[in-house]
C-alpha cells in the first residue's frame, strides 16, 4: 500500500502568528518533524509552505530520502520527499498570468519500489481570491487529464483549498480524478 501525506508546514514556524504559544525553538520544530516522518514512514511527503531548501535538503539527507524543492516567487514553496527514485521533476509557471499558481505546482514523476511510474502533481491553490483559484484548477485539471490517459498511477495533492460544497470543486470532479476523502476506498 502506498503511504502519501500532504501538510502546509507554514515554514516550520511552528505556529501562527496568533497563536498564543510560540515556545519551540526552530531546532525543535525540525526534530519533531524527522522524528514524525521516521515514524510514519510516507512513501511520499508533500510540504505546503515549506521552510527553506537548506533545510528540506537537511532533513531529507538525514532520512536518507530524495527531495525537490518547488520555489515559489511569492515565498509560498513546497517541497517533495520521497523514498522513491525521482525521474523528473518541474514547476510550473506562468509568467503571462502572475497571479496563477502563485504558491506553487509541480509535477513529478516517481519510480517505485514495484518498478512502476507514479505522477504526482502537488500543488497549493490560492485561499481567499476564489476567481483565481477557479482558473487554477482548470489549467491544473487539463494537465491531470493529459497525465490520466498516459499513467496508472497519478495523484493529485497538497493544500488546494477547496471544500465538496463550494461551487469550484466541481472542476476536478469532472475529471476522472477520485477524491479519495469522499471515498470508501481509502
Amino acid at each position: 500500500m502506498l503511504k502519501v501525506m500532504s501538510y502546509n508546514v507554514l515554514g516550520f514556524k511552528g505556529f501562527s502568528a496568533q497563536a498564543s504559544d510560540q515556545s519551540m525553538t526552530e531546532k525543535q520544530i525540525f526534530d519533531t518533524h524527522l522524528e514524525q516522518l521516521d515514524l510514519l514512514q510516507p512513501d511520499v511527503a508533500i510540504f505546503q509552505e515549506a521552510p527553506h531548501q537548506q533545510v528540506i535538503q537537511h532533513l531529507a539527507s538525514a532520512l536518507d530520502w530524495n527531495y525537490r524543492y518547488f520555489i515559489s516567487q511569492t515565498g509560498w514553496s513546497g517541497s517533495l520527499l520521497t523514498k522513491f527514485q525521482i525521474r523528473s521533476s518541474e514547476t510550473y509557471r506562468f509568467n503571462k498570468h502572475q497571479g496563477l499558481f502563485s504558491r506553487f505546482w509541480s509535477r513529478t514523476v516517481l519510480l517505485t519500489n514495484k518498478g512502476e511510474d507514479l505522477v504526482i502533481h502537488a500543488a497549493h491553490l490560492h485561499d481567499e481570491n476564489s476567481g483565481l483559484r477557479k482558473e487554477e484548477l482548470h489549467r491544473l485539471a487539463e494537465s491531470v487529464t493529459k497525465d490520466v490517459g498516459h499513467y496508472d498511477n497519478l495523484l493529485l495533492i497538497g493544500d488546494l483549498n477547496h471544500r465538496p460544497e463550494l461551487e469550484d470543486y466541481q472542476i476536478l470532479s469532472a475529471t476522472d480524478l477520485l477524491d479519495l476523502f469522499l471515498s470508501d476506498k481509502i
